[in-house]
């Protein structure tokens, strides 16, 4: 896209980090279990149909990092991280005295109560994965568009990233018009691994 359409993006994630204190930066998996199955993804059909599995309760999580005397921005990702269980509570209790960044499908109901406990501040960014094929195989693209319509209106920072298959970037400006409502851009992300016989990038 033209530099002046990521422009919006880059300003207010750099001015959003700008204001976030925190010694620790730090990528968290949750969990590798996903609802969809993506034909690009590089977790296994296994893997992502994985059973739900809970180590901590998210106060315990919560005074996990807290124990470190560190304050931390963490990247939660998975498969999926909004189905963990509790996730709306464990992100709370994690932003009450760390950062979080979330990388999701934004397809779980848990994102109605994630906005009303979580404080924007403390959030560097969501990637909205707008998975465009695979939506429509699925439920379409209905709760995607009001979960992030829902966070921008809360001051949530979000931008919508759409792996650059070749499919996906064919229909790239149908993806454009879709998301054009709701005030974002899908942002083409770099495709790796093997995709229907061919690797990339």
């Amino acid at each position: 896209p033209p530099r002046s359409t990521l422009f919006p993006y880059t300003t207010l994630f750099r001015s959003m980090d700008a204001a976030m204190n925190y010694g620790i930066e730090g990528d968290w998996q949750l969990l590798n279990t996903c609802n969809y199955r993506c034909q690009y993804c590089y977790f296994s059909a296994d893997q992502l149909g994985e059973k739900l599995r809970v180590f901590a309760s998210p106060a315990e999580w919560r005074s996990a990092f807290d124990a470190t005397n560190q304050t931390w921005l963490l990247h939660l990702t998975g498969g999926e991280p909004s189905i963990y269980p509790n996730f709306a509570e464990l992100c709370e209790q994690l932003t009450v005295h760390h950062y979080i960044s979330l990388n999701s499908n934004l397809t779980n109901a848990s994102f109605a109560e994630f906005v009303r406990r979580v404080d924007p501040s403390r959030v560097s960014f969501v990637n909205a994965g707008f998975h465009l094929i695979e939506r429509e195989a699925r439920s379409g693209h209905a709760a995607f568009l009001r979960h992030a319509a829902l966070l921008r209106s809360e001051g949530f920072p979000i931008l919508a990233s759409l792996v650059a298959t070749p499919e996906a970037l064919a229909r790239f400006e149908e993806a454009v018009s879709l998301l054009q409502p709701i005030g974002l851009y899908p942002i083409p992300k770099l495709l790796r691994g093997s995709h229907e016989g061919r690797f990339y990038p």
